[in-house]
């Protein structure tokens, strides 16, 4: 089963403002992830992107410099990853609105790398809207110095272990500090729920 925020003695629920945070601490076993980092090819890597209105997607390492690999949702860490936003929606904001999910995201942050603040909110598309934002970290965080995630108004890194997933609105500012020494791994996911485009 999955891990219950609730459950967990240093797990909890945070409110960012208007925005819902949900935390589970070591939801992963190390051996999952070590399954999924084992099982990666970087040769096929694209360089991470960032949307501009009037451009579409455009490459830009001011704002985001990360390695991206996409994962299909039907493997075992697509699953993990829609099981988590799934019990997240049930419990929080989005409950009766999630309907679909976008593909998983391996991403890789080498020394420079980071995101500067950002939201995770695309144009509407085919009457779907990203809404719920999941964040898993792959590797321990003793193999990196920086890479803090963080949510505006708060200073707190919100990983903080191997096997940590933070579920949160897709509409929330937050950002990954540059890493100054090592490589992080982490995992993405978003839900998506309808809307008007």
């Amino acid at each position: 089963g999955l891990a219950s925020p609730l459950e967990i003695k240093e797990s909890c629920l945070l409110l960012m403002s208007k925005f819902t945070c949900m935390y589970y601490q070591q939801a992963m076993p190390p051996a999952f992830c070590d399954y999924v980092l084992n099982g990666l090819y970087w040769e096929d890597s694209a360089s991470g992107t960032v949307y501009k209105d009037e451009e579409g997607a455009v490459k830009n390492e001011v704002i985001r410099k990360t390695d991206i690999l996409s994962e299909n949702l039907m493997s075992p860490l697509g699953t993990d990853c829609k099981s988590y936003l799934v019990d997240v929606s049930v419990k929080g904001q989005w409950a009766d609105s999630l309907m679909d999910f976008d593909l998983v995201q391996i991403l890789r942050y080498t020394e420079g790398g980071h995101y500067k603040w950002h939201n995770d909110l695309l144009p509407p598309e085919n009457g779907t809207q990203r809404a719920v934002s999941l964040v898993l970290l792959l590797n321990d965080p003793s193999e990196f110095e920086g890479g803090l995630l963080q949510i505006r108004d708060k200073s707190e890194n919100l990983l903080k272990n191997k096997g940590d997933i933070v579920v949160f609105d897709a509409a929330a500012y937050h950002r990954v500090t540059p890493i100054t020494g090592g490589v992080r791994y982490t995992a993405v996911c978003w839900a998506r729920k309808f809307c008007e485009e």
